[in-house]
């Protein structure tokens, strides 16, 4: 496997990099008193956010126990824990937690390996804490926002994952998950009717409703139902909750990416060549994620991410290590 040496150039960023991240991480710490683990801070960030109740008689008379995660009902004396069900459940070092989250606030890059280095944490562990904070991030994705082929970015899996198939190049992931998508598949849709390819032109990359639809095709509203109800069960559109389409893309040279889109990935492959030397397939879509969150500082600014933390539920981990990252992956939202 070949990969790009680093230029004196890259070095000295990369150095200036770790600097940065290192004071602010010094500056975080000092707001900490000496030996905190960061437990009391995040029991009163937890008591002062979220709807307090007595998990037995759900009451809202609770008062906080100090130097306890727990509060105490007045009703019925019950004690409830602040963290069980948040995205802070049985959390051992809520400093490292909080510590993630505000280095990522300030636009920062870090490794996984850095971060466990400077929290005194185990590198399972910082891996854990900044996938689920991928995933709060993804979470606030606009539901209409594009999706991309995940091929775009194939270039940059130059990292094996557990979905990498024995004694082959961390690549072949992508072509495991399209051969997978296409047995799955009932038809193709090069053997769609005139009509049914009609629809999916006007759907293009879009999210569009029937009416758009019918008004775009001529066709009657009837006869466009029933062709959206039979490449649906077919699964080449997908219908959201507000009764309306996607598609599913299943030959991923129907989609070229352009304008902001196109703008975005090629920003994203030099990000993730610069800064981590390429990844795995398995977690591209959190790996966009988390560059929103870099690149985003409007959307990001201070405070912004440790509030969806707060209120975030909680993710077991096992859910981190079964998912792996869909065909079509979603972006962000973009500007024009």
């Amino acid at each position: 496997m070949t990969s790009r040496k680093k230029t004196s150039g890259d070095r000295s960023s990369d150095d200036g990099n770790r600097q940065l991240v290192m004071q602010h991480w010094l500056k975080f710490e000092s707001e900490f008193p000496e030996g905190s683990d960061g437990s009391e801070e995040l029991f009163e960030l937890l008591f002062n956010t979220h709807s307090r109740k007595c998990s037995k008689c759900h009451s809202t008379n609770v008062i906080r126990i100090k130097n306890d995660r727990h509060v105490r009902c007045v009703e019925c004396a019950h004690k409830t824990s602040l963290t069980a069900g948040t995205f802070f459940h049985n959390v051992r070092c809520p400093k490292a937690w909080i510590g993630a989250i505000r280095l990522l606030e300030q636009g920062l890059e870090f490794s996984v390996r850095l971060f466990s280095l400077l929290a005194k944490v185990a590198y399972a562990t910082a891996w854990e804490i900044l996938k689920k904070i991928d995933l709060v991030l993804s979470n606030n994705f606009d539901p209409k926002a594009l999706f991309v082929p995940s091929k775009l970015f194939e270039k940059v899996f130059l990292k094996r994952s557990r979905e990498t198939p024995a004694r082959e190049h961390p690549r072949a992931e992508q072509k495991v998950a399209e051969k997978e998508q296409s047995v799955n598949l009932p038809i193709n849709p090069s053997n769609c009717s005139e009509r049914e390819h009609q629809i999916l032109a006007v759907i293009g990359e879009q999210i569009v409703d029937i009416d758009f639809i019918c008004e775009q095709t001529k066709l009657a509203t009837a006869v466009v139902s029933a062709l959206l109800m039979m490449l649906e069960l077919a699964g080449v559109i997908e219908r959201l909750d507000d009764d309306q389409f996607k598609r599913n893309f299943f030959d991923h040279s129907l989609v070229k990416p352009r304008g902001p889109v196109k703008a975005f990935v090629k920003k994203f492959v030099r990000y993730l060549k610069r800064c981590k030397c390429g990844i795995s397939r398995k977690y591209v879509h959190r790996h966009i994620a988390r560059f929103w969150c870099l690149i985003d500082r409007e959307r990001w600014k201070e405070g912004r991410l440790l509030e969806e933390c707060l209120h975030a539920h909680h993710i077991p981990r096992i859910a981190l290590r079964l998912e792996n990252a869909p065909l079509m992956v979603q972006l962000p939202p973009l500007a024009d």
